[in-house]
């Protein structure tokens, strides 16, 4: 978010993050909130939840464990409410492939949580 903050007034620049797809979005091993989830309270705050039928919270999973974590910032949210920002998604291979290019590439070893955003980098464009 801290990213996105610099930005949120620039009409000229697209705010998109990117999200876990896990072991991918057809199943129950991910951890894709934005794009699975709906809103709810988690810890204290309305946002974009996995949460399953009783409304708690689901178990999750991402190959990152800075993104294992059935919710999502309130701030996020809103940006995805208000059509701000969008919000893709990378499953634990894609971002793993990202991981390795960018190291092997660049000689830059990022974070697992950092790769889904790289892939993004790396990939052609989605609609």
């Amino acid at each position: 978010m801290g990213l996105f903050n610099a930005f949120l007034d620039d009409e000229d620049v697209q705010l998109v993050g990117v999200e876990p797809a896990g072991e991918g979005l057809d199943t129950n091993r991910h951890a894709a909130t934005m794009s699975k989830g709906k809103p709810g309270v988690i810890q204290g705050f309305r946002c974009y939840v996995l949460q399953d039928e009783q409304g708690d919270p689901m178990v999750v999973h991402s190959i990152a464990s800075g993104l294992d974590y059935p919710g999502v910032g309130p701030q996020h949210s809103y940006l995805k409410d208000m059509g701000k920002a969008r919000y893709e998604s990378a499953t634990d291979g894609e971002a793993l492939a990202a991981f390795l290019a960018l190291s092997r590439e660049e000689g830059i070893i990022p974070a697992l949580e950092s790769a889904h955003a790289v892939l993004m980098l790396c990939a052609e464009p989605r609609n």
